[in-house]
């Protein structure tokens, strides 16, 4: 009796913790559709009929290459770096756009790229040493780039204008570690939020952002803070996209960073994208390809449903 009246314990308390997660994305969902008429300015779309939102994608993947002190102690151009990861983990890249951080590859550098399977289109921006983004894109997707933005080697983006007139800005980012020195860097990423916000385009955001969104589960150093630690993630909020991996995994951990020779972990890197594309999300993991990068970052995939 005693064993079955545990049995039956546990089970409440599964089926507890699971009401309770779906009751916060629902929460989540809730708010989102709930704006004040101020924000609503901007959200005309909310009133109009759906567009179609079928995919030409069905995975996005973000990766920090930079990391290791071998690699930083080298005076080098990490293009041809690049291109050689693109090479050995090309086979995730059939089907996806997949972004870089850190990649010390200059402005003007950006070329095509073919393995055994399938072409793609390197987009690259850089400002020097310890920084460089990179926007990985196939062939297929690639003839629907219109227009390229970038900012110093710390963010990139572009506009891919698809069939049934949607627009989706892909926007991978590098932001510095001091908060001084990511103010520039987030004004330049509200400017364009705001401009895809008022041309109704959906959004994707991934990066490395050198901060997290609430450091008592996105760090281990025992912080009990809630609180964000850049004002990036309430201006992602503000403009209705959410992280995949939190709305995946409300409780876990995932930590995308651990310092070398140190317990010191968090959960830096992450995927914002459109909130309507929550249903669209089937999985969301993380991926320890140091043997290949030799970074300290794990590569983070999002999986989604092209229909």
């Amino acid at each position: 009796n005693d064993d079955v009246k545990e049995r039956l314990d546990r089970m409440e308390r599964i089926i507890t913790q699971l009401v309770d997660r779906f009751n916060k994305l629902e929460n989540f969902l809730q708010d989102k559709l709930n704006l004040n008429s101020e924000t609503n300015q901007y959200h005309s779309d909310y009133n109009e009929p759906e567009v179609d939102l079928q995919m030409d994608f069905d995975e996005l993947n973000t990766h920090n290459i930079e990391g290791s002190e071998e690699v930083k102690n080298k005076n080098e151009d990490n293009f041809g770096r690049l291109i050689q990861i693109v090479e050995q983990v090309g086979q995730r890249m059939n089907t996806l756009e997949s972004s870089i951080a850190e990649t010390n590859c200059g402005e003007s550098k950006g070329q095509w790229y073919k393995d055994n399977k399938d072409k793609f289109r390197i987009h690259c921006s850089g400002n020097g040493k310890g920084t460089g983004v990179a926007l990985i894109i196939s062939k297929t997707l690639n003839k629907y780039v219109c227009k390229k933005r970038e900012y110093e080697g710390r963010a990139i983006c572009v506009d891919l204008v698809l069939p049934r007139k949607m627009t989706i800005c892909i926007m991978q980012i590098y932001l510095p570690s001091k908060k001084s020195d990511k103010v520039n860097v987030i004004n330049w990423i509200k400017i364009q939020l705001n401009e895809a916000q008022k041309k109704k385009k959906k959004v994707i955001v991934m990066g490395d952002f050198n901060a997290v969104p609430s450091p008592a589960i996105d760090r281990n150093n025992n912080s009990h803070s809630q609180f964000p630690e850049s004002e990036i993630f309430p201006l992602l909020s503000s403009h209705d996209l959410i992280d995949c991996y939190r709305i995946m995994f409300p409780e876990n951990t995932g930590y995308t960073w651990k310092r070398d020779n140190s317990n010191e972990e968090s959960r830096i890197d992450a995927i914002w994208i459109s909130y309507r594309w929550c249903d669209k999300i089937t999985s969301c993991f993380l991926d320890d390809i140091k043997l290949i990068t030799s970074s300290d970052h794990k590569l983070l995939g999002v999986k989604m449903l092209k229909k």
